[in-house]
């Protein structure tokens, strides 16, 4: 069954913006040290509320590109509802190029600054990550959906992150446009499991490789998603534009094996993380860093997707690369749960 979409009147006022219909309204929200910018986009008829925000992590900046595309095409005259855009969620790690502030992102601490575990109060201590927190809480609770914009440090594909066991979560993300959706339940205080568990409303994560700089593939399909979006919930005309298939991971059996590195050397990829392969199809082979001769050729175990493919970060933020020592996770192998044919 389709989601029905509130219909309501273009919001006015967005936090200290003041907001005229039919325009692009511009403001600051202050939150402690931090300005966390805010564009507002009234449309012109009653529609619902989207939140879209990127840069919770100060290293991920492939959101702040779908931004600006959306920012360049985007005019409110012919939109309904009222689309809420921060792009800079966390603007004191994005200043001091970090993943999180004021300490660095590593497992031990992502619990005390990491701002996608900070969204509940049950941390018995307040920071600065906190404040800027509380202060998006009353914008997030306008919304109807909400879309967190991220990239990750391993080098997939850019996928969307969200339960698919919930029916208003699951027709959102299809209608998105990803080649790949991830089903799963959050933790440790996220975004998305926040706007999903204490608001009951629709959020939806969004995650385009890699970290520290901007890949304008991955940010166009990301790009494309936030658009599909708009048109799925009628804030847009036209309809979303979708692959030809979605592969689901997450809500059914899988099967999955990781290849490591048996040599060291330098990984030759043949494909690109998200890839479906065949069983026996090489996708990577090791040289050797002394006559590079071929030490090692990897194959698919089986028919399946390539999950990823490099060695992964060493530390936290650090980015994937393709000098292998012995014993390093080279390429990982996944049969999808479901795929949806269009």
């Amino acid at each position: 069954m389709a989601i029905e979409w509130p219909q309501q009147a273009p919001l006015t006022r967005v936090g200290p913006v003041t907001v005229e219909p039919g325009s692009l309204s511009r403001g600051t929200l202050t939150a402690g040290m931090a300005g966390i910018p805010l564009l507002v986009y009234a449309g012109t008829a009653p529609g619902p509320i989207l939140y879209v925000q990127a840069l919770q992590h100060g290293l991920e900046l492939n959101g702040c590109d779908v931004m600006r595309r959306l920012i360049q095409i985007l005019d409110p005259k012919e939109m309904s509802g009222t689309l809420i855009l921060v792009p800079m969620a966390n603007p004191l790690a994005a200043r001091v190029h970090m993943q999180s502030f004021p300490y660095p992102d590593r497992p031990t601490q992502r619990k005390i600054n990491d701002m996608n575990r900070r969204w509940f109060a049950d941390h018995g201590n307040v920071n600065a990550v906190d404040i800027q927190v509380e202060a998006l809480k009353p914008i997030v609770g306008l919304a109807d959906a909400c879309i967190d914009l991220h990239c990750h440090e391993y080098l997939y594909a850019s996928m969307v992150l969200t339960d698919m066991t919930s029916p208003g979560d699951a027709e959102l993300a299809l209608a998105m446009g990803f080649e790949r959706i991830n089903s799963g339940g959050d933790s440790d205080g996220m975004f998305c499991g926040y706007v999903r568990g204490t608001l009951g409303k629709i959020g939806i994560t969004v995650e385009m490789p890699p970290l520290r700089r901007v890949d304008h593939t991955n940010s166009e399909i990301g790009f494309r998603g936030v658009l599909n979006a708009l048109k799925f919930m009628g804030m847009l005309p036209g309809e979303p534009e979708l692959p030809a298939r979605t592969a689901i991971f997450g809500t059914g059996p899988q099967e999955g094996k990781s290849v490591v590195a048996a040599r060291e050397g330098f990984m030759s990829r043949y494909v690109s993380g998200g890839e479906q392969v065949s069983k026996g199809q090489v996708v990577a082979e090791i040289w050797s860093p002394d006559d590079f001769s071929v030490v090692q050729c990897i194959e698919a175990p089986f028919d399946c997707f390539v999950t990823s493919i490099g060695r992964p970060p060493q530390n936290w933020g650090e980015p994937e690369h393709d000098f292998m020592n012995v014993g390093d996770r080279a390429v990982s192998f996944t049969t999808a749960s479901e795929i949806v044919e269009r």
